[in-house]
């Protein structure tokens, strides 16, 4: 179903940009999320708590381990891509940083026993545009985690995101960690015109 809805789509957008240069983006948008919603849709639907419906559209155009997903919501601009990512796993939604308006965070696992998660945030600004959410991995934290071998699991709680893995320990083999669980919170900050989501504690 994925592969017939997402060339309708695409037909959708490329003809709406070509007809009235009066058309606005959110127009466009809201016309591919009718088509996505009239035809079962190839990816997932979330309402945020100001009533904005964002859609998430993922395609495995090389593998079902490899992805790429499309974001779109009516009003918020161009469509928002991230290609070759990990599967998606689930979408949570919070606000983070109490300005009124949800961010979307992204929840990927890498295909395989280890299923590392990553997580993609995007913010709304003013439910009228994207912005996306720097996000540091685990290879870039200065402070590394130990014992740490994916199986991660995330929420939001309250202001945080929080992510949650097994802690394996010298000569535990892979799916039987014996050294309990750390939890690590994650918070929103703002630097200069960025978005960032960094530790706050463990």
């Amino acid at each position: 179903m994925k592969y017939i809805v997402l060339p309708t789509i695409a037909a959708i957008l490329f003809s709406c940009g070509s007809q009235n240069s009066k058309e606005t983006n959110s127009t466009i948008t809201d016309t591919a999320i009718g088509a996505v919603a009239e035809q079962g849709m190839g990816g997932r639907r979330v309402t945020t708590s100001t009533g904005k419906i964002i859609m998430l559209i993922e395609e495995h155009p090389i593998g079902m381990s490899l992805s790429d997903i499309k974001v779109v919501a009516a009003g918020m601009g161009d469509t928002i891509r991230f290609k070759d990512a990990d599967p998606v796993s689930e979408l949570l939604q919070g606000d983070l940083d109490n300005d009124g308006f949800d961010e979307l965070y992204i929840v990927t696992s890498t295909a395989g026993s280890g299923n590392y998660g990553k997580v993609i945030g995007l913010s709304s600004v003013g439910d009228s545009a994207f912005q996306k959410i720097l996000i540091p991995s685990f290879e870039q934290d200065a402070k590394p985690y130990q014992g740490y071998m994916g199986g991660d699991k995330f929420s939001v709680e309250k202001n945080s995101l929080v992510r949650s893995f097994p802690v394996y320990q010298a000569g535990d083999v892979n799916g039987k960690p014996t050294g309990g669980s750390m939890t690590v919170q994650y918070r929103l900050m703002k630097k200069g015109n960025d978005l960032l989501l960094l530790e706050a504690n463990r």
